[in-house]
């Protein structure tokens, strides 16, 4: 009986054991960026997908950047010194899907990070985002975040620089539809499935990749990268492509001189 035996997409619960990782839905029955891993060393991370959808062919990536603050701008009473879980930050317009628009504990939000303190003569302190109070609109605002730890050092508003990266699992899409040029790959989809699915990337263990059709066939040539339309490349051809941009992982079965792999790569994403 296989490890994760396959039951009819009209009967997919939450239940991983009995319905695998090749299923997409559009309801939420995991936290994302939640993981499980296999038997055969292969771990799946639980995305939310965005636009274009994924095609399990080709790599998927997270498509926005970090919201930048100058400086943290005022603050509750209490939430900004040392020992506090909270911190007020503005988001720009330009962050997230939605345009600068979060709701309350917003899914982009929760499972992000922030660097705080990252300035001249600052000393960092890197937390975790569990959630967010208070919401704000398409043209952006404030809100404040809630943090896994405390702050360790006192946050001085209008001097204390603060970054925020959203979830990267929050809004998933394909390179093939939209190229990964300024993107990071975070896996190869379980299943192709539409923009608004719920779904399972994989992000190690062995995987199938779409190609050039020269992958791995010089001597000593074994590692692969992703080119930026999702597919992968040769580690002999990374030099003077300025689209190879990432490491995907190492091939898995041999070939000859001349002869492409076919490729099955084991993924080291994480």
């Amino acid at each position: 009986m296989p490890l994760y035996p396959t039951k009819p997409r009209t009967l997919v619960g939450a239940n991983v054991a009995d319905y695998g990782f090749r299923y997409a839905d559009t309801v939420q029955r995991h936290p994302l960026g939640h993981f499980i891993d296999t038997e055969d060393g292969s771990r799946f991370r639980y995305v939310y997908v965005g636009t274009g959808g994924l095609q399990s062919e080709f790599g998927c990536f997270f498509a926005y950047k970090t919201v930048a603050n100058a400086v943290v701008p005022t603050q509750t009473a209490g939430s900004v010194t040392k020992g506090s879980y909270k911190l007020t930050v503005t988001i720009d317009t330009a962050a997230g899907p939605a345009s600068g628009a979060f709701a309350e504990n917003s899914p982009y939000l929760i499972g992000g990070y922030a660097v705080i303190g990252n300035g001249t003569l600052q000393h960092p302190q890197m937390r975790r985002i569990v959630g967010n109070i208070g919401a704000t609109t398409g043209s952006g605002g404030t809100t404040t975040l809630v943090f896994d730890e405390p702050l360790d050092t006192t946050v001085v508003v209008n001097t204390t620089n603060v970054e925020v990266m959203l979830n990267r699992y929050s809004y998933v899409t394909s390179a093939f539809i939209t190229a990964a040029s300024y993107g990071t790959f975070i896996g190869m989809p379980a299943v192709t499935c539409d923009a608004g699915s719920y779904a399972w990337v994989q992000t190690r263990g062995p995987c199938w990749i779409t190609s050039d059709g020269n992958t791995c066939d010089s001597a000593l040539d074994r590692r692969v990268y992703f080119f930026d339309d999702g597919s992968c490349r040769s580690g002999n051809d990374v030099t003077g492509d300025v689209n190879v941009m990432q490491f995907a992982g190492n091939a898995m079965d041999a070939s000859s001189s001349g002869a492409s792999n076919a490729p099955f790569v084991w993924l080291e994403m994480e």
